[in-house]
């Protein structure tokens, strides 16, 4: 049976419990922790769909155990219990953290947030955003602590904060889709702009409020723009049946000679796009008309008229 996120949650906060008891637990308890530990947090394909499905809340994307102590584990136990990945302890177990890694760590949880946020925000961009060379072209410098922290407070945080109460990855992952989304929408629209921003950080907060990308009418500029790009990828000789890599032989010369000369009596050869108003007083497109002028060669147009006038004639 394939377990839900919710499914997911619900067995880690279970065997959490069961784990930070006090006294610890035994008997029938113990037996379930022992059963929850060993059927969702083994190094094995049913626990790597549980760590994934907790983190992402799908079981696609592998998620390490040692990402699973960091990002999950730790946090939701105060930093008391990690899993023991070690090898040493079969099958997997959560055990006590030491002292003073334990005292370490509760004592900067903005610096494990912010790491959260990082682990979080490479998961978005490879998953939703591999292909956008915007955000391609960011990432390769790492966005400021002041972003990092916006996405973690939701203001600009001055003070030299340690310690936060960090939202779950499924509240940052929804923050940081959010973000990016307003950046990239930020981009379409003011080329100029920058990317991790600010107003970018805190979009999660103001979430379905003019924020969201319009794709109707990114669709609608870009139909506009194409016959332009279209013009420039042509250029003054290419024909399209060429730039689909279409080959048609030579059968008919004499034909093909004829369409040459009627393709030399006809106006130059141009891409035309025309951009249709949404009325007399509205100065916004609705639409765009394309036509292109003498953009299949004589050699594919003989071709195709042969073809037809042997299929009639039959």
């Amino acid at each position: 049976m394939v377990l839900s996120h919710q499914d997911c949650v619900a067995l880690l906060e279970e065997t959490i419990e069961l784990a930070l008891s006090d006294p610890p637990v035994s008997g029938d308890s113990l037996q379930r922790l022992e059963l929850l530990l060993t059927s969702y947090f083994q190094d094995n394909e049913v626990g790597s769909h549980f760590r994934s499905t907790i983190c992402y809340g799908s079981g696609v994307t592998a998620v390490s155990i040692a990402d699973f102590n960091t990002y999950i584990v730790a946090p939701q136990t105060n930093y008391n219990l990690h899993l023991a990945d070690n090898k040493v302890h079969l099958p997997i177990q959560l055990q006590r953290t030491a002292f003073g890694a334990r005292k370490e760590l509760r004592a900067n949880t903005m610096k494990h947030a912010q790491e959260s946020v990082k682990f979080m925000l490479g998961y978005v961009v490879k998953e939703f955003y591999c292909d956008n060379k915007d955000i391609e072209f960011f990432m390769r410098a790492p966005p400021s602590q002041k972003w990092l922290n916006c996405i973690i407070l939701g203001k600009v945080e001055r003070s030299k904060t340690r310690t936060v109460n960090p939202p779950s990855l499924s509240d940052l992952q929804h923050r940081v889709l959010k973000s990016l989304e307003y950046s990239v929408a930020q981009k379409l629209a003011h080329p100029q702009a920058k990317f991790f921003t600010v107003e970018s950080a805190t979009a999660w907060k103001n979430a379905g409020v003019g924020n969201e990308i319009d794709y109707n009418r990114f669709f609608i500029k870009t139909c506009s723009e194409f016959p332009a790009y279209l013009r420039d990828l042509l250029g003054a000789s290419r024909y399209l049946d060429e730039l689909a890599g279409v080959e048609v032989g030579n059968p008919y010369p004499e034909v093909e000679k004829r369409f040459q000369a009627m393709y030399d009596q006809a106006p130059p050869r141009h891409v035309e796009g025309i951009d249709l108003k949404l009325g007399k007083s509205n100065s916004e497109i609705g639409g765009t008309v394309l036509a292109l002028h003498q953009y299949l060669s004589p050699r594919f147009q003989h071709i195709t008229l042969s073809t037809t006038t042997v299929y009639a004639a039959t």
